[in-house]
């Protein structure tokens, strides 16, 4: 990838051109991944669509001009499928709802509240748990009546999950107490900037900070962010998979209110490193996506059978000797090639009026 594509301008108009390709009209919902097959789109929509629809629209609504259809296309997932969402979706909803001015954040709080109650505080995971938080804080800088009290309930929640340093677990289960993805750990920073902002809360805000600090701790030399991380220690336990979407989109979620925030040095560094692992800077020298048709490469991934269970047991040992893993890279690696609509929602809503030189 040369300049273009590493320039956020071009990014996020190269990417809602993909968005725009993809939408099924007969389905109402953005896919859950979509992969070139000779020479055009082939998409997925099934089980996670809905979920990926709302993490679309967020970042469609943040870089539209005209959001007259986006949000026709908001109503109809609502409609059809708004009874359905479990805690953290009905969080991210609440999210989405907040950015564009619903006039109707009352029901959707309610429908967020309903949802925790009925999968329960403590069963709830890190990254569903700070997706509630992060609604929770917009709806109550919207001043919605209950939102405030609901959002500190939420941060005693994320304390539970919290370690002994600057992460938090995944889950309260003892098993995965020193495990967490990457993923989980960037919802986490956000909802605590978001619960810092808005609630007032000093506390969550020099806990984000010293989250931000380890996370540029454990980006790797090559400016990959590594997959499963220990809490207890903050170094990476497994790098792989490294995901393009983390890579261009994800940290910016931390990384950019930090840079605007200015209490942490090394950010725009660290953004940087983080683009240009994509635009070819990375272990194998390749461009991750391709111009014609428009698409993002998803992850570079271990070539081994069994892979989920193959990278959770490496991390669990790694996490009981107490060792980090190694900065060299993998033997075998492949390329996974799909693209899932989440990801260009993310890229967009990271950068959107967003510029930075690259």
């Amino acid at each position: 990838m040369t300049a273009p594509w590493v320039r956020p301008a071009e990014l996020v108009e190269l990417t809602s051109r993909f968005l725009d390709a993809v939408y099924s009209e007969e389905r109402g919902l953005y896919p859950f991944t979509t992969s070139v097959v000779d020479g055009r789109y082939v998409s997925d929509y099934g089980p996670g669509a809905v979920r990926y629809s709302i993490n679309t629209l967020l970042g469609r609504f943040a870089t539209a001009a005209d959001s007259g259809q986006l949000t026709q296309q908001l109503e109809r997932l609502r409609s059809e499928h708004g009874s359905t969402l479990g805690a953290g979706d009905s969080g991210l909803m609440l999210v989405l709802l907040a950015e564009t001015g619903a006039p109707d954040l009352q029901s959707a709080l309610a429908t967020a509240q309903a949802a925790l109650e009925r999968e329960g505080l403590a069963r709830t995971n890190l990254q569903d748990l700070s997706w509630l938080a992060w609604g929770a804080a917009r709806a109550a800088e919207a001043g919605v009546e209950g939102a405030e009290p609901f959002a500190h309930e939420l941060r005693e929640g994320l304390r539970a999950l919290a370690g002994p340093g600057a992460l938090a677990s995944h889950t309260r289960s003892r098993a995965r107490k020193d495990l967490v993805s990457f993923g989980s750990t960037v919802y986490y920073l956000r909802a605590l900037h978001e619960l810092g902002r808005v609630l007032d809360d000093a506390e969550a805000t020099t806990a984000f900070e010293h989250g931000v600090r380890t996370a540029l701790g454990f980006q790797g030399p090559r400016g990959e962010w590594p997959w499963l991380i220990s809490v207890s220690r903050g170094h990476a336990l497994d790098v792989y998979p490294v995901y393009s979407v983390h890579q261009l989109a994800m940290a910016m979620l931390f990384l950019l209110p930090a840079l605007d925030d200015g209490a942490v040095e090394g950010i725009e560094q660290a953004i940087k490193r983080s683009v240009r692992w994509v635009a070819g800077e990375n272990e194998l020298g390749v461009e991750f996506g391709q111009r014609e048709p428009f698409i993002v490469f998803r992850s570079l991934e271990r070539a081994e059978p069994l892979p989920k269970l193959a990278r959770v047991a490496r991390a669990g040992a790694n996490s009981a000797l107490g060792r980090a893993t190694p900065e060299t890279p993998a033997r075998r690696t492949r390329i996974n090639r799909e693209w899932r609509s989440y990801e260009g929602g993310w890229l967009l809503y990271a950068w959107a009026d967003r510029e930075l030189e690259i």
